[in-house]
């Protein structure tokens, strides 16, 4: 998404809310175009587009940065943990012999969560009962944290996401 398409969304902002931008200085307004930039320029302009519309038809008051997310958030969707953990049983079923295939197939929250094919081989060699039980548990309650952390990670700018990453490698807890 570019400046200008920013620009154009909080024109409709402006619009829909004129008591709230009334009164904003010229720097305000670039702040509020750069804040904009930041959260949403990776975007496609059409989802955060559709987002503000969703979320003015259902709001009296402006969107805060967050309230904008959450639209976009439902817009996009992601993967449930019921389907993630479907898609690592079916993965745990197949390892034996394609562990490495079965890895790389899983989605990025079930990779972090197992760590290696060959940990997803000992998965398969572990029995059913303890899977089912100990390990779906530990798997529901990491997979919210991944999924927090990844979330977090995606709204970053660009520069500071590569920063952190770069920071990461270097200190060798990457994982």
């Amino acid at each position: 998404m570019q400046e200008n398409d920013i620009k154009q969304l909080l024109t409709i902002l402006k619009l829909n809310y004129p008591a709230t931008y009334r009164d904003m200085s010229i720097e305000d307004r670039r702040a509020l175009v750069n804040l904009w930039m930041d959260a949403f320029g990776g975007l496609d302009v059409a989802v955060v587009g559709q987002a503000l519309k969703n979320y003015i038809k259902a709001n009296k008051y402006p969107p805060t940065i967050a309230g904008m997310q959450e639209q976009i958030d439902l817009l996009i969707g992601s993967d449930n943990t019921d389907e993630l953990w479907r898609l690592l049983m079916k993965a745990i079923r197949n390892s034996g012999r394609y562990a490495k295939e079965e890895f790389y197939k899983l989605p990025p929250e079930c990779q972090e969560f197992v760590g290696s094919p060959a940990e997803l081989r000992d998965l398969g060699n572990t029995d059913r009962s303890t899977i089912n039980t100990v390990t779906r548990g530990q798997f529901y309650n990491r997979v919210k944290v991944i999924k927090e952390r990844r979330k977090a990670q995606e709204q970053l700018p660009d520069k500071v996401r590569q920063a952190l990453n770069g920071a990461l490698q270097i200190g060798g807890t990457k994982k």
